[in-house]
Protein backbone atom coordinates (compact mmCIF):
# COMPACT_ATOMS: atom_id res chain seq x y z
CA UNK A 1 0.00 0.00 0.00
CA UNK A 2 3.11 2.32 0.81
CA UNK A 3 4.56 1.54 -2.82
CA UNK A 4 1.27 2.61 -4.20
CA UNK A 5 1.47 5.79 -2.33
CA UNK A 6 5.10 7.15 -3.59
CA UNK A 7 4.00 6.20 -7.28
CA UNK A 8 1.34 8.73 -6.90
CA UNK A 9 3.38 11.87 -7.40
CA UNK A 10 5.83 10.84 -9.83
CA UNK A 11 3.16 9.37 -11.87
CA UNK A 12 1.19 12.98 -11.19
CA UNK A 13 4.61 14.57 -12.08
CA UNK A 14 5.04 12.34 -15.36
CA UNK A 15 1.45 13.51 -16.53
CA UNK A 16 1.72 17.22 -15.76
CA UNK A 17 5.26 17.25 -17.50
CA UNK A 18 3.67 15.33 -20.57
CA UNK A 19 0.27 17.95 -20.83
CA UNK A 20 2.71 21.00 -20.48
CA UNK A 21 5.19 20.24 -23.48
CA UNK A 22 1.26 19.72 -24.98
CA UNK A 23 -0.13 23.21 -24.26
CA UNK A 24 2.96 25.41 -24.96
CA UNK A 25 4.37 25.20 -28.22
CA UNK A 26 7.26 27.50 -30.04
CA UNK A 27 7.35 29.16 -33.06
CA UNK A 28 10.53 30.39 -35.30
CA UNK A 29 10.83 34.26 -34.65
CA UNK A 30 11.42 34.94 -38.00
CA UNK A 31 7.30 33.47 -38.45
CA UNK A 32 6.25 35.47 -35.78
CA UNK A 33 5.11 38.34 -37.85
CA UNK A 34 2.26 36.34 -39.19
CA UNK A 35 1.34 35.73 -35.63
CA UNK A 36 1.45 39.49 -34.86
CA UNK A 37 -0.46 40.31 -38.12
CA UNK A 38 -3.48 38.05 -36.93
CA UNK A 39 -3.82 39.81 -33.97
CA UNK A 40 -3.95 43.16 -35.68
CA UNK A 41 -6.19 42.76 -38.06
CA UNK A 42 -8.73 41.24 -35.15
CA UNK A 43 -8.41 44.84 -33.74
CA UNK A 44 -5.47 44.56 -31.43
CA UNK A 45 -3.76 48.14 -31.21
CA UNK A 46 -1.93 46.93 -28.00
CA UNK A 47 -0.39 43.76 -26.46
CA UNK A 48 0.32 42.62 -23.33
CA UNK A 49 0.80 38.90 -24.02
CA UNK A 50 1.26 36.25 -27.16
CA UNK A 51 1.58 33.00 -25.92
CA UNK A 52 2.11 30.04 -28.46
CA UNK A 53 -0.06 26.76 -27.96
CA UNK A 54 -0.11 23.29 -29.01
CA UNK A 55 -1.32 22.28 -32.84
CA UNK A 56 -0.53 25.92 -34.33
CA UNK A 57 -2.99 27.98 -31.89
CA UNK A 58 -1.81 31.20 -30.07
CA UNK A 59 -3.81 33.21 -27.39
CA UNK A 60 -3.24 36.93 -26.88
CA UNK A 61 -4.46 39.63 -24.58
CA UNK A 62 -4.13 43.00 -24.82
CA UNK A 63 -6.38 46.23 -26.05
CA UNK A 64 -8.82 46.39 -28.83
CA UNK A 65 -8.31 49.93 -29.85
CA UNK A 66 -7.64 52.83 -27.97
CA UNK A 67 -11.62 52.63 -26.08
CA UNK A 68 -10.80 50.93 -23.47
CA UNK A 69 -12.07 47.28 -24.39
CA UNK A 70 -9.26 44.78 -23.34
CA UNK A 71 -9.78 41.21 -25.14
CA UNK A 72 -8.13 37.92 -24.74
CA UNK A 73 -8.56 35.92 -28.01
CA UNK A 74 -7.67 32.56 -28.92
CA UNK A 75 -6.95 31.55 -32.61
CA UNK A 76 -7.32 28.01 -34.04
CA UNK A 77 -4.27 26.86 -36.75
CA UNK A 78 -6.36 28.58 -39.11
CA UNK A 79 -6.30 32.16 -37.46
CA UNK A 80 -9.63 31.75 -36.60
CA UNK A 81 -10.93 33.29 -33.15
CA UNK A 82 -12.30 30.21 -31.40
CA UNK A 83 -12.59 32.02 -27.93
CA UNK A 84 -13.20 36.02 -26.94
CA UNK A 85 -13.35 37.40 -23.59
CA UNK A 86 -13.89 41.45 -23.17
CA UNK A 87 -13.77 43.84 -20.24
CA UNK A 88 -14.00 47.54 -20.42
CA UNK A 89 -10.85 49.08 -18.26
CA UNK A 90 -10.75 52.74 -17.54
CA UNK A 91 -7.13 52.93 -17.36
CA UNK A 92 -6.81 52.95 -21.40
CA UNK A 93 -4.86 51.13 -23.78
CA UNK A 94 -1.15 50.14 -22.86
CA UNK A 95 1.18 47.53 -23.77
CA UNK A 96 3.37 46.42 -26.83
CA UNK A 97 2.12 48.04 -30.12
CA UNK A 98 2.92 45.68 -32.77
CA UNK A 99 6.08 47.84 -33.93
CA UNK A 100 7.32 47.11 -30.12
CA UNK A 101 6.87 43.33 -30.46
CA UNK A 102 8.69 43.30 -33.43
CA UNK A 103 11.63 45.13 -32.05
CA UNK A 104 11.84 43.25 -28.59
CA UNK A 105 11.52 40.19 -30.66
CA UNK A 106 14.39 40.99 -33.21
CA UNK A 107 16.84 42.35 -30.29
CA UNK A 108 16.21 38.74 -28.60
CA UNK A 109 17.00 36.88 -32.44
CA UNK A 110 20.14 39.26 -31.87
CA UNK A 111 20.83 37.66 -29.02
CA UNK A 112 20.12 34.06 -29.43
CA UNK A 113 16.50 33.45 -29.81
CA UNK A 114 15.75 30.94 -32.32
CA UNK A 115 12.10 30.28 -31.39
CA UNK A 116 9.31 31.75 -29.54
CA UNK A 117 7.06 30.73 -26.94
CA UNK A 118 5.46 33.69 -25.28
CA UNK A 119 6.11 37.32 -25.47
CA UNK A 120 4.97 39.53 -22.29
CA UNK A 121 4.80 43.20 -21.02
CA UNK A 122 4.55 44.13 -16.99
CA UNK A 123 2.87 47.71 -16.11
CA UNK A 124 6.50 48.66 -15.74
CA UNK A 125 7.15 48.35 -18.98
CA UNK A 126 9.49 45.13 -19.09
CA UNK A 127 9.00 42.81 -21.39
CA UNK A 128 10.15 39.26 -21.37
CA UNK A 129 10.24 36.76 -23.96
CA UNK A 130 10.44 32.90 -23.82
CA UNK A 131 11.66 30.26 -25.65
CA UNK A 132 14.56 28.41 -27.49
CA UNK A 133 17.70 28.99 -28.97
CA UNK A 134 19.15 26.82 -31.96
CA UNK A 135 20.26 24.13 -29.51
CA UNK A 136 16.81 23.90 -28.57
CA UNK A 137 17.59 25.25 -25.10
CA UNK A 138 15.09 26.97 -23.13
CA UNK A 139 15.96 30.81 -22.83
CA UNK A 140 13.93 33.61 -21.61
CA UNK A 141 14.98 37.20 -21.90
CA UNK A 142 14.00 40.63 -20.39
CA UNK A 143 14.30 43.70 -22.37
CA UNK A 144 12.67 47.09 -21.67
CA UNK A 145 9.81 48.76 -23.70
CA UNK A 146 11.37 51.00 -26.43
CA UNK A 147 15.30 49.25 -26.50
CA UNK A 148 16.94 46.89 -28.81
CA UNK A 149 19.07 46.05 -25.61
CA UNK A 150 18.15 42.68 -23.69
CA UNK A 151 18.36 43.27 -20.21
CA UNK A 152 19.21 39.99 -18.92
CA UNK A 153 19.11 36.40 -20.39
CA UNK A 154 18.28 33.06 -18.03
CA UNK A 155 18.97 29.45 -19.60
CA UNK A 156 16.92 26.52 -18.48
Amino acid sequence: MQQHFRTLPMAAAIAAASFGSLVHADRPVNEMDAVIERGVSYGFTHFEEIELKSRGRSEMEGFLGEDGWYAEVTFDDTGEPTHEERSRRIDGAWGMQPADVRQALAAAAKAGLASVEEIQINSSGYIDVEGHDEQRREIEMTLRLGSDKVLGTERD
